[in-house]
């Protein structure tokens, strides 16, 4: 889930019920619709990852995300991007390095927050990702990571990664602890997600984290610190 900053919203105008002068019932209506840009300090929840990441749950994460933001445009602060997503995603992974660019692009300060996804999910309403029909995994998680590794230029190893299904905690707190010794968060985020779907790195076991903590150039520490945590 990504919040960016100074989207435009369309609005659909045509609602039932509603006449208007010169329209005629029956036959072939055309919406009507208007736009109209959003304040600076408004934060529109836009989905880029998934469409299954929409929920009640996102829905208030948005409205306090606005909040807050509005106040910080008021302070004169510059907006901020919450990536908010799970250390093993193919959709994180897929759209990182997008979600960097509209960062650039807009001057806004990112923030990574990870987060245990199939306990998110299973409680904002949605099904179990081990619930799922074979054809909606083999779509969702199979046709639909192929055709955006293709779009994106990232070359995916063809199926699910080893490990993916053994717990990413720890893969999170990895990133979690990097912010908080003061290290940025985003090369570590990257180089797991890479690594993950790119090259079959197993985020469940410690070694492999201890080698790509090492490879993103940050402290073998990090990962004693997010044991512990």
């Amino acid at each position: 889930v990504v919040v960016v900053p100074e989207m435009r919203r369309v609005v659909d105008d045509d609602r039932p019920g509603r006449r208007r002068p010169g329209r005629m019932l029956g036959g072939n209506r055309t919406s009507r619709r208007k736009q109209r840009q959003v304040d600076p300090g408004e934060i529109v929840l836009c989905e880029v990852l998934h469409p299954v990441l929409t929920s009640l749950a996102t829905a208030r994460l948005a409205s306090r995300t606005v909040a807050r933001q509005r106040n910080e445009a008021l302070q004169g602060k510059p907006p901020l991007i919450e990536h908010v997503f799970s250390a093993h995603s193919a959709f994180a992974w897929l759209g990182f390095r997008r979600l960097l660019g509209i960062a650039a692009e807009t001057g806004a300060r990112l923030r990574h927050v990870p987060i245990p996804l199939g306990e998110v999910m299973e409680a904002a309403g949605g099904a179990p990702f081990a619930a799922r029909s074979p054809a909606h995994v083999a779509h969702f998680f199979g046709r639909e990571i192929a055709r955006w590794a293709e779009l994106r230029g990232r070359p995916w190893i063809g199926r699910t990664p080893k490990g993916h299904r053994d717990g990413h905690a720890l893969a999170n707190r990895c990133i979690i602890a990097a912010e908080l010794a003061g290290h940025d968060p985003g090369g570590l985020a990257w180089t797991l997600l890479s690594r993950h779907w790119e090259a079959d790195a197993d985020l469940s076991d410690p070694g492999t984290l201890a080698a790509l903590i090492a490879e993103a150039g940050l402290p073998a520490g990090l990962l004693a610190a997010a044991d512990g945590a």
